[in-house]
């Protein structure tokens, strides 16, 4: 059984495709372009490769290249050219990825006096043997395939996780169970924290609408304010049966959002070096039920790390949250501003395991008391324990710092401190694209935009 693991490359070196606090290079007209060679079979065996260049200890640049099915492995294949490098000695690192697992790693120093090529080879007969059975259809150095047979329920997205083991009284544990609420869970999945707000028609990240309806935001590239965009995100509009003309109160219409590990790496925050990393992947869907009712069903993972700017109310706030999700919840109310939240699912935290996850009666007011949740409940349930959130927004609005009355197993343990920050979106109310990526405002069919407004 494996521990839940992101393979970020050490956390995408917090960020990938970025300078780090090594040594920098002066610039020059060098250009190292790196191939890969491979017998495992493109998209089913591997689906992801990660290039890094470093030089005197710290990481330059980082690259992240998604494998498909069809892709010629089979003679050196080009993936990633460093170029504008001063002669001297470097480092590269190639990884081979299969959703969360890291395949296999090699790295080689290189000594680049002139433009070069350098080729990665992984026959398959090199790669370790991952010691599960020989027949499990796992290739070597990975492990066994995703088919459900876990202690998670049977479910592919949690295969190997072990179950949560909660400790009430571990503080920072609390606070990343704590972000399994409703509003938690709708805010990493449709307001992904630390994603800059665009306007306009970027160069990069591109925007394409081969449709109407829908709209196409692909990365592999660094826009001009030297944030490195990754993957690529797909929003489908559809108008709801379930609306009059003109839509509700809460959504204009229905959609599904698509996230291909998309996210993006920045290096500064208000100006000041500062290291950030968001990647999503997975689905989110939104089904109008009337004027003031929305479902939303969530499915996916979601990593950030790092420093994370939040342009809603201009702060920078440091993130470490790697989350599996599978969630389905509901909104109601008579404007995003003020509705309340039920939702179920599992979730499952990056070195924590999985659990069960209900939320009743989340009651958001953002008018009235911010941030916080004015009433109700979200319980997490493992191996037969269980700790309560129990939101207090109308009786303790105003204390600081913000915390929440927290129980396990039925006793009370006092406040939960950070615990009771949410999202806190604008306007009276959004398309089904704007719910699935407000952080990029051109992704709305509609224009419309709003933020987060809780860094917690």
């Amino acid at each position: 059984m494996r521990d839940l693991r992101f393979p970020l490359g050490a956390l995408l070196a917090l960020l990938g495709t970025i300078a780090c606090d090594g040594e920098t290079p002066s610039s020059g007209n060098i250009t190292i372009a790196v191939t890969v060679r491979t017998d495992l079979e493109p998209g089913t065996e591997f689906d992801r490769v990660t290039l890094a260049l470093k030089q005197g200890g710290g990481e330059l640049d980082t690259r992240a290249v998604i494998v498909k099915a069809g892709d010629d492995f089979d003679s050196p294949r080009v993936l990633a050219s460093f170029g504008d490098l001063a002669a001297g000695t470097y480092e590269l690192v190639a990884t081979l990825h299969r959703g969360d697992d890291t395949l296999a790693t090699k790295s080689a120093s290189i000594e680049a006096a002139s433009s070069l090529r350098f080729t990665f080879d992984f026959p398959r007969s090199s790669l370790i043997v991952d010691g599960g059975p020989p027949d499990d259809g796992s290739v070597d150095g990975s492990t066994p395939p995703l088919d459900g047979s876990t202690d998670a329920g049977g479910d592919e997205l949690f295969a190997g996780i072990p179950p949560l083991q909660i400790d009430p009284d571990d503080a920072a544990m609390v606070l990343q169970l704590s972000k399994a609420s409703a509003v938690g869970i709708l805010q990493r999945f449709a307001l992904p924290s630390g994603i800059p707000t665009l306007e306009g028609s970027p160069v990069c990240p591109t925007i394409t609408e081969p449709v109407p309806g829908t709209k196409i935001t692909t990365g592999g590239c660094t826009d001009d304010e030297g944030r490195t965009w990754f993957g690529k995100f797909t929003v489908v509009e559809t108008d709801s049966p379930n609306l009059p003309d003109g839509g509700g109160m809460l959504s204009e219409g229905d959609g599904i959002a698509t996230y291909d590990r998309f996210g993006v790496d920045t290096t500064k925050c208000k100006g000041n070096p500062a290291i950030g990393s968001v990647r999503i992947s997975g689905t989110i869907a939104f089904t109008t039920q009337g004027p003031t009712e929305v479902d939303v069903v969530f499915r996916g993972t979601v990593e950030e790390s790092g420093i994370l700017f939040f342009p809603a109310n201009q702060t920078c706030v440091a993130r470490d949250t790697s989350m599996i999700i599978d969630y389905a919840s509901t909104v109601e109310g008579e404007t995003i501003q003020i509705a309340k939240h039920n939702g179920s699912g599992r979730v499952a935290w990056e070195g924590l395991g999985v659990a069960n996850v209900a939320t009743v009666d989340e009651d958001a007011d953002y008018v009235a008391c911010g941030t916080r949740a004015l009433s109700g409940t979200t319980t997490i349930t493992s191996s037969g324990d269980k700790l309560v959130f129990s939101y207090n927004g109308e009786t303790a609005c105003d204390d600081m710092p913000v915390s929440t009355p927290y129980s396990f197993n039925g006793t009370d343990k006092g406040l939960a401190v950070g615990v009771g920050c949410a999202t806190s979106p604008g306007g009276s109310r959004a398309s089904a694209g704007l719910w699935a990526l407000a952080m990029i405002g051109v992704l709305a069919l509609r224009r419309r935009r709003y933020g987060s407004s809780c860094s917690g």
